[in-house]
């Protein structure tokens, strides 16, 4: 009460007003009263949530992302944390007349070329003071110039949900290797299954969440013989994962499994970008990458359609099938095509679009181009597709 009577008692007195910064004085008759402004309550519907950028903006163009998973973390004390796919800050945020205010960031370092654009992009629309709009699990920010972010809701359920790939490793002191061409995933899945690919076979189980602990069970293992350095990666990774207890740790991008003389990391992969893939015909340009990129012919065409089904032409043949996303992979499944003897102008195409699209494919959008590569050739080499929208 004192307190009060004293401060209200001061306030009474106080005859002028200065900014001083952001703050605000009060003064006069013996008396300065220094006020420091207060964020407002951060919005409820963006308090406390996580979400991972999938698509970049540019008016009409949509650019599926490239790099490190980009995050933004949004906490309830007006916190924030957010990354670009090369670099990360910690800031403040705050939702003023329906624009999202995110301040000093100050991401530090610089990224490579391939990357440089895309930080730039997420650093100025974040900078801007976007438009928030929440749909779903969806989050766009829009800036005023037309630029804009989408980002999906991280998934939460004991923070493992999802899919993960091997990026390091190491057993009894020893790296693990990591062949080129190949990749280790960790899928983890509702119900407590789990499975995977490791570098070659396929693998998948059930598994276990005591506290911070986690152990695999009942793992069967396809039967594919894997020679050479591939084969010596997966025995290196199964002997790593399975058999034992691991204690791990999950980040919004990270997940990290630690058993006596083992450590495995894996990032965790972003599910491709479909919805702006979906739903347009797109025309293959051309089979293969940089110099050795060779043009396409025949009307080879990729269509794959929101209800799951696909429509595919390789430039002599042209099949049905059905898709769906897994990881960050788009599989292609119940294709049948005629064994054709396709004319020596279009044969290479048409083996080249079988072999990426048959064992599982990547997408890359950016704008109207959509880059196609196999997610995983067991370390042999794969051509790159290169289509363009139609229309």
């Amino acid at each position: 009460m004192a307190a009060e009577a004293a401060f209200l008692g001061a306030l009474a007195r106080a005859t002028t007003l200065t900014r001083e910064g952001a703050d605000l004085v009060l003064g006069g008759d013996g008396v300065r009263l220094r006020f420091t402004p207060v964020p407002p309550t951060p919005d409820q519907a963006l308090a406390d949530t996580r979400w991972v950028l999938q698509t970049l903006i540019d008016g009409e163009i949509a650019s599926s992302t490239t790099g490190e998973p980009a995050v933004l973390v949004l906490r309830t004390d007006g916190g924030a944390e957010a990354s670009t796919g090369c670099r990360a800050g910690t800031g403040t945020w705050l939702l003023d007349a329906g624009v999202l205010v995110v301040d000093d960031l100050a991401p530090a370092g610089d990224c490579p070329p391939d990357l440089a654009a895309q930080d730039a992009h997420v650093a100025a629309v974040l900078g801007s003071g976007p438009v928030p709009a929440v749909d779903g699990d969806r989050l766009t920010l829009s800036a005023p110039d037309g630029r804009g972010l989408v980002y999906r809701a991280e998934v939460a359920e004991d923070g493992l949900l999802g899919s993960w790939a091997l990026t390091a490793g190491t057993a009894d002191g020893n790296a693990l290797p990591l062949p080129e061409g190949a990749r280790a995933t960790l899928t983890f899945s509702a119900g407590s299954r789990a499975g995977g690919t490791s570098f070659c076979n396929g693998y998948g189980g059930e598994y276990v969440v005591e506290g911070e602990e986690l152990r695999f069970e009942e793992v069967a293992v396809s039967l594919v013989a894997c020679e050479g350095p591939v084969g010596q990666a997966e025995g290196a990774y199964l002997g790593a994962l399975l058999d034992r207890t691991h204690r791990f740790t999950v980040g919004a991008d990270r997940l990290t499994l630690a058993s006596a003389g083992v450590e495995l990391t894996f990032r965790r992969l972003l599910p491709p970008p479909v919805d702006s893939v979906t739903d347009r015909r797109w025309l293959l340009e051309s089979v293969g990458s940089g110099d050795d990129a060779v043009a396409a012919t025949g009307g080879a065409a990729l269509e794959l359609r929101s209800g799951g089904t696909a429509a595919v032409s390789t430039g002599c043949r042209s099949f049905e099938a059905t898709w769906q996303a897994g990881g960050d992979t788009i599989h292609l499944a119940d294709w049948e095509y005629e064994l054709l003897d396709c004319p020596p102008e279009v044969a290479d195409q048409d083996r080249a679009v079988v072999q990426v699209l048959g064992g599982g494919m990547q997408l890359q959008v950016a704008g109207d181009l959509l880059t196609v590569t196999a997610a995983d050739t067991r370390g042999a080499p794969t051509p790159t597709l290169v289509y363009r929208a139609q229309g």
